[in-house]
């Protein structure tokens, strides 16, 4: 934990002793436990909150009364009731609700809605083929579609994070191909299995929403979210590569031509995609604003090259992306499934008392699945560099994710949560373009006032303008300086584009090649893994020490780490082949205990700063404490101290 900071007074007064008091201190041996500056949130507060009541300036109300004006909203919040969290957000969220649409009326709300839409889309679609292939049509692009556009919208609308982007993703898809697996293997109907789950999923969401239990994702360091992420991005790698070797398969040996061409157009969308993302980070070709104009825009031009490629060739038969048949008639929806009603039977099909104990008993592993999706999207579209100025909100989000899961799968459509990385796209598009390459903001200093309750000075700075705390411990935005543009017509709008293009535009769908939307996955996947560090340390399990980058740190330390991810990872992969395929999600549970017991075992506190703390300690050495300067032998010399006091740095190159 860093060391608490002190007013600017005091620091000027004695910040040449402390400075003389280091230089001349000898080292000591003393450890600290260690704990990631970027999941430390919960402990630094209580720190402050224990040097508060020995200095005997608050009893039992003194925690409430420092949560209650402190503006680290969200995961640090503690009501203290049932559903307490819920109405924090929404008394936080009220404050903010004209100028949600007033701050829509610039540029940025049409580009972010075009932007986010195509991507949100072209993901969409691709999942929805999949899914029909894997469920025999069971279920497909029309319930995709459907429950993106309309829980999109009510969510943003009536959520207190509109800016959180939630669809069916790739391990719902996962999830619902192994729900059908589990529906003919126990003989139940798959709509009515999929139903009692959404009712069990929705029961254990609502009492972790009510409990506030939300907050426990800042337990979660680095290396959890590189576990997560490249899990997740690999079922979308996964489940394309299986569209392109299953059309080798089903072909016979004199047709093989099919396949092949059907591999071409997967190849180039994919290569006109990450050509057009490169875009972004080279400067010798291009004025800045079309290359960042063609890179926002990749996935999409990509698809409608593939498109118009998957159209060169009339001789060869070209398998399209197919929505249920709607007898051409504008505005009407159909399922996918022809025959079935919309609403699911949840009583009267065969074996409907066994599809509810068994729908009952995989929605614990699926709700602990939704805990990390819903959460972790939340987390990374409200951190510190996104620069969002209305607060942070986990409870409500959550408890919205129950309701939609109720309510869709008793309808057929599938269960919704938040995306990656869709979510912190949706707040980038929505960033001003002065405030792109903005340095990070210094971090707020915790002054106290005369009452000894925090001042928050320098909130203001990193919330991206001049803003202001009222006395509730609310932000009160400065819509002129705010960094990003943040309102509800520009996801309101995604979603609605995405519900029309169904409905409008089902025949421009359908001229979209099948093989196009196994590529948009096989891109969206390794796009996600190319993002993560684990993947930029893995050259290191094949690298000589001395060639090794710096930033990993020590190169045998940084080999283990890796291979511990892999491990996870395997092990997460080969359950998914098993009867208890639906138990994966207890191993992605499993990196909780691994962080918090196994870590600390395997590696010193310097080690884990490296290859565990933010981007910011990649290449450094990070002292933990005042006290404990160059505790172990890491301590750099005092000439090297971060300006603004707040830690010790060492550059290992």
């Amino acid at each position: 934990q860093r060391p608490r900071t002190t007013s600017r007074a005091t620091q000027g007064a004695t910040g040449e002793t402390e400075h003389n008091t280091k230089r001349t201190t000898p080292h000591t041996t003393q450890h600290t436990t260690y704990q990631p500056p970027h999941t430390s949130m919960l402990g630094e507060r209580q720190a402050l909150i224990g040097d508060s009541k020995r200095a005997g300036k608050g009893g039992a109300g003194e925690e409430e009364s420092f949560f209650k004006d402190d503006y680290g909203e969200g995961l640090v919040r503690f009501p203290g009731t049932i559903f307490g969290g819920v109405r924090d957000d929404y008394r936080r969220r009220w404050r903010h609700v004209s100028s949600d649409f007033t701050m829509a009326w610039n540029r940025k709300t049409l580009s972010a809605a075009s932007v986010m839409f195509l991507a949100t889309f072209c993901s969409t679609v691709a999942l929805g083929s999949c899914i029909a292939r894997h469920t025999e049509g069971r279920i497909g692009l029309s319930e995709y579609l459907l429950m993106n556009g309309i829980a999109g919208m009510a969510h943003a609308l009536l959520g207190c994070q509109p800016l959180l982007i939630l669809r069916p993703t790739g391990p719902i898809t996962l999830i619902l191909t192994q729900l059908y697996a589990l529906s003919k293997l126990v003989e139940v109907d798959f709509f009515t299995l999929v139903a009692w789950t959404g009712v069990g999923v929705a029961s254990w969401m609502t009492a972790i929403a009510g409990l506030e239990l939300s907050r426990h994702i800042a337990m979660l360091s680095c290396f959890a979210h590189d576990v997560f992420a490249v899990f997740v991005s690999s079922i979308y790698v996964v489940d394309g590569v299986v569209g392109v070797v299953g059309r080798f398969q089903e072909s016979a040996a004199s047709a093989v031509v099919v396949p092949l061409f059907a591999l071409c157009i997967t190849l180039a969308l994919v290569s006109v995609a990450f050509f057009l993302t490169y875009l972004r980070h080279v400067s010798h070709v291009l004025p800045r604003s079309v290359r960042f104009l063609l890179s926002d825009y990749a996935l999409c031009l990509a698809t409608v090259t593939a498109t118009a490629l998957s159209y060169a060739c009339a001789e060869v038969e070209v398998e399209r992306i197919s929505i249920a048949d709607t007898d051409n008639n504008w505005m009407t929806v159909e399922p996918t499934f022809v025959g079935r009603p919309w609403m699911v039977p949840l009583l009267t099909t065969p074996n409907a008392t066994l599809a509810a104990v068994a729908g009952f008993l995989v929605a614990i592993p699926i709700t602990v699945f939704f805990y990390f999706d819903q959460n972790f999207s939340s987390l990374l579209c409200q951190s510190k560099d996104m620069k969002l100025t209305k607060g942070a909100y986990y409870d409500s989000s959550f408890l919205w994710m129950a309701v939609f899961n109720l309510i869709g799968p008793l309808f057929g459509l599938p269960f919704v949560t938040g995306s990656l990385p869709h979510s912190p796209q949706m707040v980038r598009a929505l960033t001003n373009d002065e405030n792109d390459a903005a340095p990070p903001a210094p971090a707020p200093t915790h002054e106290k006032d005369g009452e000894g309750q925090d001042s928050q000075e320098g909130e203001s700075v990193e919330a991206g303008g001049s803003n202001a705390v009222d006395g509730d411990g609310v932000v009160v935005v400065d819509v002129a300086a705010a960094a990003v543009c943040e309102n509800r017509v520009a996801p309101f709008a995604t979603y609605a584009l995405i519900l029309l293009s169904y409905l409008v535009f089902s025949d421009l769908i359908q001229t979209i090649p099948v093989a196009a939307a196994d590529a948009v996955l096989i891109f969206v996947g390794l796009e996600g893994i190319f993002d993560t560090r684990l993947w930029r340390r893995l050259s290191c399990l094949v690298t000589p020490d001395r060639d090794c980058s710096p930033d990993i740190g020590v190169p045998s330390a940084a080999r283990r780490f890796t291979l511990l991810q892999l491990a996870v990872l395997a092990a997460g992969w080969l359950l998914n082949f098993t009867p208890a395929a639906l138990a994966f999600p207890l191993v992605i549970a499993l990196l909780v205990p691994i962080r918090t017991y196994v870590l600390p075992s395997l590696f010193s506190p310097a080690e884990l700063t490296v290859l565990d703390g933010p981007e910011e300690h990649a290449g450094m050495m990070a002292d933990f404490g005042a006290d404990d300067a160059g505790a172990g032998g890491y301590g750099p010399p005092p000439a090297m101290k971060r300006p603004g006091g707040a830690g010790w740095v060492f550059y290992s190159s």
